[in-house]
């Protein structure tokens, strides 16, 4: 049976302890955080044999490849490519190149949940279902797409609890993006 880890867990079990000291994991991370991969990659415990976990990630790369593997099918992510891995989708992680770069963002699908409208602009989302082609090669806008992902990045630092609104209007934006 393949574990599925809540977002507290899956940090717990993947990442060196030292990552507390880095304050990379700010208050309401396990609801939704932003992180640069050079910041955090070096703190991974890796391998990750396959695993599910109970919030969609989203990985995008600026620079490196990212090798990857969800279900029983591997990835190589360039630069300027992302994936998608939805909420209960098993994943598992071979090894990291120390000179990637790009984004990490991780929400779990209860964090739209105060706000109805949204939860049902969600289901507009097919890639955020287990199980679906959530591998796409390239963005329209990789500048905009750039400065989405470095907004919700600062957003995350500032507070996620206090900046909610907003966090939840750019995840929309850069889930329309990929959208497109």
């Amino acid at each position: 049976m393949i574990k599925e880890y809540s977002t507290s867990e899956f940090k717990e079990m993947y990442t060196d302890k030292s990552v507390n000291e880095a304050n990379l994991f700010r208050p309401g991370y396990e609801d939704f955080f932003c992180l640069r991969l050079e910041d955090i990659i070096s703190y991974a415990n890796i391998p990750v044999p396959p695993s599910k976990e109970k919030s969609h990630s989203i990985l995008y790369v600026t620079s490196g490849i990212y090798e990857f593997k969800k279900g029983n099918r591997t990835y190589s992510i360039k630069p300027d490519e992302f994936i998608i891995i939805p909420a209960g989708e098993v994943f598992s992680i071979d090894a990291i190149a120390d000179d990637l770069k790009g984004y990490t963002i991780h929400f779990s699908p209860t964090y739209f949940i105060d706000s109805v409208s949204v939860v049902s602009v969600l289901k507009n989302f097919d890639f955020l279902l287990p199980f679906t082609n959530s591998h796409f090669t390239s963005v329209t806008d990789k500048v905009l797409v750039i400065k989405i992902f470095r907004r919700l990045n600062t957003l995350y630092i500032e507070s996620v609890s206090t900046n909610t609104p907003l966090i939840t209007t750019y995840i929309l934006a850069l889930l329309y993006e990929f959208k497109k």
